[in-house]
């Protein structure tokens, strides 16, 4: 049977009027009524066992004195932190919020507390009006003690790269990981730390971070400290540069903490095409450039095709090329791509997906 711990929240906290430029947002509040703390010290028993359980926490709703939807941000921070740089946040427009407990033990355990060890964090409450979060009341805190117990966290095989870029380059918002256009890249299976994709950067001096979920201040993300090439997890971590616009080739490995940034331009070669295979010496000219389109994401391109066999590459050169089998483009021996009939054709390739590139191929 699961357990429902219950806590309320009340706050007294001060208000502000506002006004905004945004039409959403041109509210002027008249609050009347405050919120108290009731609850301000729990104990928490953690235990494997009891993950399934329940704690949820509810609160007043606020009396802004006017009829609309207001915002509830839900904060979690080690002590001392002044909750400047939370382990969880998260929002709801009711007057609740509920966590299983073993959830709560492995946001202890992400914010580096130790298992075993009695350790403390800090919640508190703060209502909002308006998508610009304006007039916010903020509870008193709440403080939470409890002892986590050990238990693997399993790595993600996705990275997500939420970034200043996203929007100009077709990925959605900026800096929003919980975009569903927000690029990934991914490594071989579960547990693997090395991951692999490719983005597209629109600008010039982009910037990014990479985050192993879709929520800020829910899982770890890295930038880079000082060096280029080696990401850096703690506090203060500047934002990843992306010098030049491109299409990149983005790795990572959160185990060695290094990453690498490889500017790709993609092209067609071999027997099939007008300029047969190209030689294995680098060069221009030896290949068909493709384009790149950053609302479909497909690198594509129109040629006359003999009968024979294609393959795709990066930047003039084989470092970097597939060839492919059933649609999907892979690194393995003898992989070319037969063409049967000769003909023109219309040759896509898509990157978008990490570790799983297709490829189409057809006949116009």
């Amino acid at each position: 049977m699961k357990n429902l711990i219950k806590i309320s929240v009340i706050a007294t906290i001060a208000l502000l009027s506002f006004a905004c430029d945004n039409d959403d947002d041109k509210i002027i509040s008249q609050p009347n009524e405050t919120v108290q703390l009731t609850t301000t010290d729990i104990k928490l028993e953690l235990s494997e066992s009891q993950a399934l359980d329940s704690i949820s926490i509810s609160w007043n709703e606020s009396d802004y004195g006017i009829n609309t939807t207001v915002n509830y941000t839900i904060e979690i921070a080690l002590p001392g932190t002044d909750f400047s740089n939370p382990i969880f946040v998260t929002k709801t427009t009711g007057t609740e919020y509920k966590w299983n407990l073993g959830e709560l033990n492995s946001q202890m355990l992400r914010a580096g507390l130790s298992w075993d060890v009695e350790g403390v964090i800090e919640l508190r409450v703060k209502s909002s009006l308006g998508s610009a979060d304006a007039d916010q009341l903020i509870s008193d805190t709440i403080t939470l003690t409890a002892t986590p117990y050990f238990v693997l966290i399993v790595l993600p095989n996705k990275l997500w790269l939420p970034g200043g870029y996203a929007n100009a380059s077709g990925y959605g918002n900026d800096w929003s990981p919980g975009d569903p256009e927000t690029p990934t890249i991914a490594a071989p299976k579960i547990g693997d730390t090395n991951y692999e994709g490719y983005v597209y950067f629109a600008n010039d001096d982009s910037q990014f971070k990479l985050i192993e979920g879709p929520e800020w201040n829910v899982f770890t993300d890295y930038g880079f400290q000082s060096t280029e090439g080696i990401l850096f997890d703690g506090d203060g971590e500047n934002n990843l540069p992306v010098a030049e616009a491109g299409f990149y080739k983005v790795e990572a490995d959160t185990k060695d903490l290094t990453y690498s940034l490889t500017k790709t331009d993609w092209a067609v070669t071999g027997s099939a095409t007008p300029l047969g295979l190209a030689p294995e010496q680098s060069g221009p000219d030896q290949d068909h450039d493709m384009v790149y389109d950053k609302d479909t994401k497909i690198w594509s391109v129109t040629l006359d095709l003999s009968v024979g066999e294609i393959m795709f590459r990066a930047n003039d050169a084989w470092d970097i090329s597939f060839g492919g089998v059933g649609g999907f483009l892979n690194t393995e021996e003898n992989n070319a791509i037969p063409i049967g009939v000769a003909g023109n054709y219309t040759i896509n390739v898509d990157f978008s997906n990490p570790r799983r590139y297709t490829y189409t191929i057809v006949k116009n």
